[in-house]
């Protein structure tokens, strides 16, 4: 299926590029008059400021504390989408769309709760399947008053009669954060980049040729982002991490070296460390015991624990399976053609995407290779399911908490989340 002339085309604009190129590719196939443009307010730090605790880094050490003021906000960026209108010549004006209220409790939320709790969440599968393809698809509607209406955005991925496809660019493929999308609302989704197989590469020289505003020659501007207070760059000890800080409350625990039973240092909160990055504590180097690099191995909920591991290579950073809950399929057929599977295939020449049915529990990780895949029941929430992934090879730093998704080669097949390894 594919729109028809009389059908409104609603394109999420977020004044990044690839949403930018993605409504020039709409606009050459498609008349202008049925094309919307929307803006999606999912935060507003004057809506929920944070509080006034003091910014942590790993293992509670105080940071410097953030700027005020963001540099990205809803209002430059919808500023921004007004100006891309205009250079392109659109007819209807774009229209914000709150989903604040909605975002907080059904994404930050539980996000929070998650990460107060050890695990390691990823809150871009869930704001998609809930916000930018769940309330939006149901405000759309309501907007389109029982029209035929699709919804495009900026996603490298592509659908065909409602089945999620990879990406032809391996580089920026997002299927891992559509996998547990509603069915129904994939059917009515349009991925410009995606079916005309465009690369990264080739979005930004559009971008130029096109002369859209950001983008020209001599300019270079950066990508948007969902929580756009949320400073990308400085490493580990800002952006997100930091921002996390503001919002949990301090637990102090113990770091621990398992084997020994020997307390190394102390943290304070769970959520301070993830499973499998390099644990930072000062050691004594003299001392052959401590001497190495040491990694985070696991966190021990009712001790209130961080294990630590000598090695990045370390056992312990291995996990041969792991448990999912709150499954979703994508497409009535998805189970059956998951069991049915072939498992550990060998690569075809030249092939784009491993063939077989692979795993993800990270977005740009290599494919994992399945050598078993069971369903062990329903999920928790209405409509999911519990399923056991065995990988063909043990995988390291494999985290209660994670999204993961399966392919059966380039189709995605569902997704859920990590329960325990």
């Amino acid at each position: 299926p594919s729109p028809s002339p009389s059908d409104k085309i609603f394109i999420a604009l977020s004044s990044g590029v690839d949403s930018t190129v993605s409504l020039s590719l709409l606009l050459a196939t498609h008349p202008a008059t049925n094309i919307h443009p929307i803006y999606l307010a999912n935060w507003s730090p004057t809506q929920h400021p944070p509080p006034a605790t003091p910014p942590l880094g790993p293992y509670g050490k105080p940071l410097p504390t953030p700027p005020l003021h963001p540099t990205k906000c809803i209002s430059s960026e919808f500023h921004r989408v007004k100006q891309i209108c205009t250079h392109l010549s659109l007819p209807n004006p774009p229209q914000l769309l709150n989903f604040e209220k909605q975002y907080w409790h059904d994404v930050f939320a539980p996000m929070l709760s998650s990460y107060s709790l050890g695990r390691t969440p990823n809150p871009d599968v869930a704001c998609n399947r809930i916000i930018k393809f769940g309330a939006l698809a149901n405000r759309l509607e309501t907007i389109a008053r029982n029209g035929r209406w699709w919804l495009a955005t900026g996603h490298y991925a592509r659908v065909q009669n409602g089945i999620l496809i990879r990406s032809s660019d391996r580089m920026k493929d997002q299927t891992y954060f559509l996998s547990t999308v509603p069915g129904d609302v994939l059917k009515r989704c349009l991925f410009p980049l995606g079916a005309a197989g465009l690369t990264k590469k080739r979005v930004k020289a559009i971008a130029k040729e096109l002369g859209i505003p950001g983008w020209r020659a001599g300019e270079n501007t950066g990508e948007s982002f969902g929580l756009c207070f949320v400073e990308p760059a400085g490493g580990r000890n800002s952006g997100f991490r930091r921002f996390l800080g503001e919002y949990l409350l301090p637990r102090p625990g113990k770091v621990v070296m398992p084997m020994a039973g020997t307390e190394v240092g102390e943290h304070e909160g769970l959520w301070y460390a993830t499973v499998g990055e390099k644990a930072h504590l000062e050691l004594p180097q003299g001392d052959e015991e401590y001497q190495g690099r040491w990694y985070v191995g696991a966190k021990d909920l009712e001790k209130n624990q961080i294990e630590v591991v000598k090695g990045g290579d370390n056992w312990a950073l291995f996990s041969r399976e792991m448990v999912v809950g709150t499954w979703r399929w994508l497409g009535d057929d998805a189970e059956v053609v998951a069991l049915g599977a072939s498992r550990v295939p060998e690569r075809a020449d030249g092939a784009l995407w491993e063939p077989g049915l692979v795993t993800q529990f990270r977005h740009m990780q290599r494919p994992v290779r399945v050598k078993e895949m069971e369903v062990l029941g329903d999920g928790e929430e209405e409509g999911t399911r519990t399923i056991r992934i065995v990988f063909e090879t043990p995988q390291k730093a494999v985290t209660a908490g994670q999204s993961t998704a399966l392919w059966d080669g380039e189709r995605c097949l569902g997704g859920g989340v990590i329960e325990e390894t």
